[in-house]
């Protein structure tokens, strides 16, 4: 069994439908780092001992082309097991504080550099929703990216051929969206006690350690529902931890 799953992990390392959606995503690691320092500075500037902390696919290794940044705000006084300073009123319950705590950062994050929207989100766990313009920089280096991977022409010697039509959808994919340019797209969270998302961070980069096959079969299988719609949880889809629970 043991030797199937290595075997298993290598065939789908090789295919390059797999591998494309990882490039794409890392050309956007340096605008989405830059981001996030100037989310800390406006989240310090509100609450100076509160830390945001990435989780989600791009804190797994998991993330693709489209895939969103998730931040959560720690140490917010009275949500994260801190003492209430004043700044929220905690007294109706966790949720229309941390709504009323969204309400607060989001001006100071409409105004950051590069922000093209802003808006709170209400849900079981609601969010700023943050959409943000990519520096030209940073285009250039997901369009060369992708241009290798629909040519052929990377440093990997893997037949783009093992991925079979797949591959090909994947491929005219990525060929597509290199005309159109790209956004970052960030959604920021506030911890609490029923906040589990950097505790699944934490559980799925164990599952990493524990089976090699696990990061570019889930990568392909986002790629398949993403191509079929069906990778938004807000609309049924399924997300990423449903899908690594699943595999």
């Amino acid at each position: 069994a043991d030797i199937g799953s290595l075997g298993l992990g290598r065939r789908l390392r090789a295919c390059r439908c797999s591998t494309i959606a990882r490039e794409a995503a890392s050309a956007l690691d340096g605008p989405a780092t830059a981001m996030m320092r100037m989310v800390q500075a406006e989240v310090s500037s509100v609450w100076p001992n509160a830390c945001v902390a990435c989780f989600g696919s791009r804190a797994t290794g998991l993330a693709g082309a489209n895939s969103d940044v998730d931040l959560v705000v720690t140490g917010v006084p009275g949500l994260d097991g801190m003492p209430p300073d004043g700044s929220l009123d905690t007294s109706r319950g966790p949720l229309p504080a941390q709504l009323d705590a969204l309400r607060l950062l989001l001006p100071r994050l409409a105004q950051l550099e590069g922000v093209a929207t802003a808006s709170v989100n209400k849900s079981a766990v609601p969010v700023i929703a943050l959409t943000a313009d990519v520096p030209a920089e940073a285009e250039v280096e997901k369009g060369s990216e992708e241009t290798e991977s629909v040519t052929g022409e990377s440093s990997s010697s893997t037949d783009s051929s093992d991925c079979g039509a797949d591959g090909a959808a994947a491929r005219s994919t990525a060929a597509a969206s290199a005309s159109s340019p790209p956004q970052l797209c960030m959604d920021v969270s506030i911890n609490t006690p029923l906040h589990r998302g950097l505790m699944a961070a934490h559980h799925v980069r164990w599952l990493h350690s524990q089976l090699p096959f696990l990061p570019p079969l889930v990568m392909l299988l986002k790629a398949l529902l993403h191509k079929h719609s069906l990778k938004t949880t807000y609309t049924g889809g399924l997300s990423s931890y449903a899908l690594v629970t699943m595999v």
